[in-house]
Parts: C-alpha cells; structure tokens; sequence
C-alpha cells in the first residue's frame, strides 16, 4: 500500500503492476535511509503508476499502524 496526496492506493487494485523486488528507487543516501526506518526523516517522491501517478511519503511502517489506530 502506498499512502499518496490522493488517497491510500493498494498496489494489488492496478492490474499489470509489479512491485520492484528490490523495492521503489530511492534518492537517499544510506544514513537518510536509516533516518527514515528510524521516524526522524520523510522522504516524499512521485510514484508513477500505470494511467496516472501520485505523491506518497515514506515512513515507517510501525508510524503508520500508530497513526491508523487513533483514528
């Protein structure tokens, strides 16, 4: 699932889309990367999807879950 300015986008929805094994391609030097798993960095980047694209922003995944359960 990516979390972009439209909306939450669940990557099984687009048909013919292929998560990169390796993961998204990242700008980030290791330590930011780092800074990013750990909570003190964002990092936001275009996501091109097939018939569009979209913003997201990475965070951690455990930031997510905590923000998901107080709403």
């Amino acid at each position: 699932m990516l979390y972009c300015s439209s909306g939450v986008l669940d990557l099984d929805d687009i048909r013919d889309f292929k998560e990169p094994e390796e993961g998204f391609e990242t700008n980030l030097s290791h330590i930011e990367k780092l800074e990013v798993e750990k909570g003190e960095r964002r990092e936001t980047f275009h996501v091109l999807i097939p018939g569009g694209f979209g913003w997201a922003e990475a965070f951690p995944f455990t930031a997510c879950l905590e923000e998901t359960e107080e709403h």
